[in-house]
């Protein structure tokens, strides 16, 4: 019954504010504005990517936002599915926010007034640079009568000396930060560089948040380390693991959904240690299956754990990028004569398999086949040795 509830104040709440999710952007376009208008909005939109291109600067967001029906129709098309499971989850964790609340990149602010009118007796600041955003969620705040909420174009660096009992920051982390790519560097390395490109916001983040308070994230998960970096910067802080959820959601009119990675964190006077974080973590994201079975991350801990010797294979290039996008190769099993390692990496899947050494000639031999494909394909490959 507890459950069916949470569920119809989200529905409820939605229904309120008519965002229902519409794969067919085209159509509630030309519904709305006629067939022109959604003609010249495409071209604009077509302007905008033009101009990102060439000059590098990506007007796209202020755009959406620019009016208010626009905004309403972009969201049922774009996040209708994620901003409905976001509200589930933040229901489910209601308990975890406090008297005073900061919502940063708040967007048109509608999961911020969701949450508004399930806490009524929490303030709310929300956030976003974007002065359009800020125009449009004013707009839903009014028509539902809110009076618990601030909206403010900022950046929330600006915040700096103020501090909060819950911060949230939701899809904010990788939008707002150009991640180097690090698909294939080992797991210590990519755990390096993760920590390096979050450790500025982070930083940020956990010293908005009060003692006692909590930090809420929610941002695409990579399936590699970059969960670990952000846990692992705020446990440097003092801030330690308390909920984590993964959230499957399908944006726009992708075929497939993209998973999520939703976590509260709580600012403590006793941090834990690293190995008591990696046991939480890896609990999360390690399926322990062996061959065929292992997750990206978990292929690349085991590969750096049980490696040894030299590496034979091969790896494959972009034929007019240069980037790197794959890796396939046999290597040692450290301190087992009887077994060997076969990776395979690309941009798409990771595998690792321990065979036995009798099995050494096939894999040897797919190899050698999957690089005839490879190069069949027109990557360029390279020895790996």
């Amino acid at each position: 019954m507890a459950s069916g509830k949470k569920k119809n104040v989200v529905t409820s709440y939605l229904n309120k504010v008519n965002i229902k999710k519409t794969s067919n952007l085209g159509q509630i376009l030309t519904d709305t504005y006629g067939a022109e208008g959604a003609r010249n909005l495409f071209a604009a939109f077509d302007a905008i990517e033009m101009k990102k291109d060439i000059d590098h600067v990506n007007d796209r967001y202020d755009f959406i936002h620019s009016d208010f029906d626009f905004s309403m129709l972009m969201t049922c098309f774009q996040d209708a599915d994620i901003i409905r499971n976001t509200c589930a989850w933040l229901n489910s964790i209601r308990k975890q926010f406090g008297k005073t609340v900061l919502d940063i990149g708040c967007g048109n602010g509608i999961i911020t007034c969701f949450l508004a009118s399930i806490l009524p007796e929490s303030t709310f600041l929300a956030v976003d640079a974007s002065a359009n955003a800020i125009t449009i969620a004013k707009e839903i705040r009014s028509r539902l009568g809110l009076e618990n909420i601030v909206f403010m174009n900022s950046d929330y660096t600006k915040l700096a000396g103020k501090q909060f009992d819950t911060v949230l920051a939701l899809r904010v982390l990788d939008e707002n930060c150009s991640l180097e790519k690090c698909r294939f560097q080992a797991f210590s390395e990519q755990l390096e560089t993760r920590k390096k490109q979050y450790n500025t916001q982070l930083n940020l983040l956990s010293d908005l948040v009060a003692p006692a308070g909590n930090l809420i994230i929610m941002d695409m998960d990579k399936n590699d380390t970059s969960s670990l970096a952000m846990l692992d910067l705020l446990r440097e802080r003092s801030m330690v693991l308390t909920k984590f959820q993964f959230l499957s959601c399908r944006e726009g009119d992708m075929k497939y959904d993209d998973l999520y990675t939703a976590f509260v964190a709580e600012k403590t006077p006793a941090p834990v240690t690293y190995a008591r974080l990696f046991s939480q973590w890896s609990s999360i994201y390690f399926a322990g299956a062996g061959n065929e079975g292992y997750k990206d991350s978990e292929a690349d801990f085991m590969l750096e754990l049980c490696e040894a010797g030299a590496r034979k294979g091969y790896a494959t290039f972009h034929p007019v990028t240069k980037e790197k996008t794959g890796m396939f190769f046999i290597c040692d099993y450290k301190d087992r004569e009887d077994f060997f390692i076969l990776y395979q990496k690309n941009q798409s899947f990771s595998r690792l398999g321990i065979y036995p050494i009798a099995q050494k000639p096939e894999a040897e031999k797919l190899l050698a086949e999957d690089r005839q494909q490879d190069e069949a394909a027109r990557f360029v490959t390279i020895d790996i040795n």
